[in-house]
């Protein structure tokens, strides 16, 4: 499956301060937002996701979205997944998808600035590959010029009236504008990575490989379902955050989707020991 996957590279700063990145290959396949498609269920199973009048591919195609900020970074595809969970604070709204640079420069630092109808969702965005800070003691989550990265956000207590008459989203992904040519020495990779079913749904199974030294490491991964949407954040934590050496091949399983899957985004994170 991972010559079927869109690589997301993320990397942490040395020390406690976190910082993820995301990367694509050219040869993947997918992630194309002019041309959507994904794997898993038939789309007839779930709910239909068209292009709106902003050109994104979504669920709510009724939401108009509207981009705040100054940096030319634009939503292509939107998910919107409601939870009823049994929360006291109300149901969990799940608003993940992909976003592309439609500027001459590239951009790093995402703090994004979301909200449907002045509710704030809390958004984290990725973008790619992780490169080396000015001082090459920590790297930088950026996304360069007509490349895309990948954002999840989650909201308490957002009804399904709510969504039904929202109106507007408004995002603002926060950038600032720098760049730097050098990529992070030490990106883990992904040696193996299968789709499998379980009992509790649909897994990656797969093996990471330490080209450094690092600890509290952790994998997100981003199924994309049949319409071209993401559909969920799995985790897996290899080794359980503890120490991996470089040359190590550390093995590793998300959590679980329910629905089946061939296509998906990852992020890797960790924190070295060699910076």
């Amino acid at each position: 499956m991972l010559s079927r996957s869109l690589p997301l590279a993320a990397a942490l700063l040395t020390g406690a301060l976190v910082t993820t990145a995301c990367g694509s290959t050219d040869d993947a396949g997918i992630g194309d937002p002019n041309n959507p498609g994904g794997g898993g269920d038939p789309a007839e199973n779930l709910e239909p996701a068209t292009v709106n009048a902003d050109g994104v591919l979504t669920n709510r195609p009724d939401i108009s979205f509207f981009r705040t900020g100054s940096a030319i970074l634009t939503i292509t595809t939107a998910n919107f997944v409601l939870l009823e969970d049994g929360d006291d604070r109300g149901p969990l709204l799940q608003f993940m998808g992909e976003f592309r640079n439609d500027d001459f420069e590239g951009h790093c630092f995402f703090l994004p600035d979301v909200s449907l109808d002045y509710q704030e969702i809390i958004t984290q965005a990725h973008g790619g590959p992780a490169y080396e800070g000015e001082n090459f003691s920590t790297v930088m989550s950026c996304v360069g010029p007509g490349l895309s990265g990948v954002y999840y956000g989650v909201a308490r207590g957002i009804s399904q009236d709510d969504i039904d008459s929202g109106f507007t989203l408004s995002y603002d992904f926060g950038p600032s504008p720098v760049w730097t040519p050098d990529t992070a020495f030490d990106e883990p990779t992904l040696s193996r990575a299968d789709v499998i079913q379980t009992d509790s749904g649909w897994i990656v199974d797969g093996d990471l490989r330490a080209n450094g030294n690092f600890y509290n490491s952790s994998i997100s991964i981003y199924p994309r379902d049949s319409r071209g949407l993401i559909t969920d954040e799995l985790k897996a934590f290899p080794r359980d955050l503890g120490d991996i050496f470089k040359g190590e091949v550390v093995g590793f399983q998300t959590d679980a989707h329910e629905r089946k899957f061939d296509d998906y985004l990852y992020v890797l994170s960790w924190i070295s020991r060699d910076r």
